[in-house]
């Protein structure tokens, strides 16, 4: 019973710094969750977010939607370091 207790406190104590740590760094952490989302699905093989990109129908052709994924990519990164850096 004690040991149930234990484990309960240790992990409301865990969410809540976990909760503060996220109120108070919410920007960072956005920032980097959208720029991760944004990188990891572009393999050299396989582009996940090109092709999601050119089914969605909003690009006339193939090659606008890698330039303006280009764009989206470079324009995350360049965001990330920035609210990172400052």
């Amino acid at each position: 019973m004690f040991y149930v207790l234990v484990k309960r406190i240790n992990l409301t104590y865990i969410l809540l710094i976990l909760y503060l740590l996220l109120l108070i760094f919410r920007t960072h952490f956005l920032v980097a969750v959208i720029t991760i989302l944004t990188i990891s699905p572009q393999t050299p093989k396989d582009n996940a977010l090109l092709a999601e990109f050119v089914d969605s129908g909003i690009f006339v052709d193939y090659a606008e939607a890698k330039y303006i994924l280009k764009i989206v990519t470079w324009c995350t990164i360049s965001l990330f370091f920035i609210t990172h850096l400052i």
